[in-house]
C-alpha cells in the first residue's frame, strides 16, 4: 500500500522540527546540533510530507567518497505503519548509493534494517548517564583546547576513528556555542586523544571521546567534566566492545539509559574500537 507522501530535502527550519521530534523520542539532542548537521551534507537530509504536513525524517550524510551514515530516522507516531519509513529509507539509500554506510538502530528495528535495507549488525552502543563528581583530580596528560592546535591534525586524528573525511562537520561540531573541545597531545605535540562536551535538552553530552589508551581517555573525560556544574547530568555513548570504556563508565557510576545496535551495509569498516570511548553522536556517526 502506498504511503501517499512526498519526500523533500529538509530546510533549516524543518531541521528544528526534526530535532523536536527526536527530543520527544527521548534522544535528547544537543542545543546547537542542527547548525552542524545540514552543512555536513545539504543534500542528505530528507523530510516526508503528507497532506501538507511533515510526518517523518531521515539523515543520510556522505563523508566524501569514503562513507555514509544514516540517522534521525523517525516517523511521527500517528503515521507509523504506512510505508513512510520505507520511502524515507529508499531516499537515503539512493543518495548514499554503494558507500559503506552505518546506522545506530534501535534494537526493536534491527530485523527490519536487515531484511528491508540490507544492514548487518556490528556491535552494541550504550547511552550512559552519570552525575559530575564534586572533586575531579587532574591527570598528567597534556591537554589543550582544539582551537589552539592545527585543525589538520585534529581531522587526521578523527579519521583514525571514523571511516570518512568529515572535516566540514567536525569544524562546526567542535567550535559551536557553549561547546568545550579538547585534545590530548604528547611532548612532541602529536594528538593522542580528542573529546568534546556540549549542552543538550537535558544535561550535557560528551562525544567524541577518542584516545590512544584508557589513561588518556580518563584524563580527557575529567577535563571535559570540569567545565560542567558539580552534580549535573552528563551522557556518554559507549561502544560495548571497548571493555576499558565500559569500565570507565562504571568508575563514574554511569547507568544505561538505552542501547542501539551499530549496523552497516555495503561493507563494515575496520575501526579501532579499543580507542573509541565515546562515539560522536547517534545522528551522524
Amino acid at each position: 500500500m502506498a504511503s501517499n507522501c512526498n519526500i523533500k530535502l529538509m530546510t533549516a527550519a524543518e531541521m528544528d522540527i526534526a530535532l523536536d521530534w527526536a527530543a520527544r523520542e527521548g534522544w535528547n539532542p544537543g542545543l546547537h546540533d542542527g547548525a552542524c548537521f545540514l552543512p555536513a551534507d545539504a543534500n542528505g537530509f530528507f523530510m516526508a510530507w503528507q497532506n501538507g504536513r511533515p510526518v517523518g525524517c531521515i539523515s543520510a550524510v556522505k563523508y566524501g567518497q569514503q562513507a555514509g551514515f544514516i540517522g534521525m530516522f523517525l516517523v511521527i507516531p500517528a503515521c507509523r505503519g504506512h510505508r513512510i519509513g520505507l520511502e524515507l529509507a529508499n531516499a537515503a539509500n539512493i543518495h548514499l548509493g554503494p558507500l559503506s554506510t552505518g546506522i545506530d538502530g534501535v534494537e526493536a528495528k534491527v530485523k527490519n534494517y536487515q531484511s528491508q535495507y540490507g544492514f548487518e549488525p556490528a556491535w552494541r552502543n550504550f547511552r550512559m548517564t552519570g552525575s559530575v563528581p564534586v572533586m575531579l583530580q587532574r591527570g598528567d596528560t597534556v591537554i589543550r583546547p582544539t582551537a589552539t592546535l592545527d585543525f589538520k591534525d585534529i581531522v587526521q586524528y578523527d579519521q583514525r576513528h571514523f571511516p570518512g573525511d568529515r572535516h566540514t562537520f567536525l569544524k562546526l561540531w567542535l567550535t559551536r556555542p557553549h561547546t568545550v573541545s579538547l585534545a590530548a597531545i604528547d611532548l612532541n605535540g602529536v594528538v593522542k586523544g580528542l573529546g568534546s562536551v556540549r549542552p543538550c535538552r537535558h544535561g550535557a553530552k560528551i562525544g567524541p571521546l577518542f584516545a590512544d589508551n584508557p589513561r588518556i581517555a580518563e584524563d580527557l573525560l575529567r577535563e571535559l567534566l570540569r567545565d560542567l556544574p558539580p552534580g549535573s547530568e552528563f551522557y556518554l555513548d559507549v561502544p560495548e566492545p571497548n571493555s576499558s570504556a565500559m569500565a570507565l563508565a562504571s568508575r563514574y557510576d554511569m547507568k544505561t539509559v538505552f542501547s542501539t545496535i551499530r549496523m552497516y551495509r555495503c561493507g563494515r569498516p575496520e575501526l579501532p574500537l579499543n580507542n573509541i570511548f565515546g562515539i560522536t553522536c547517534f545522528e551522524l556517526g
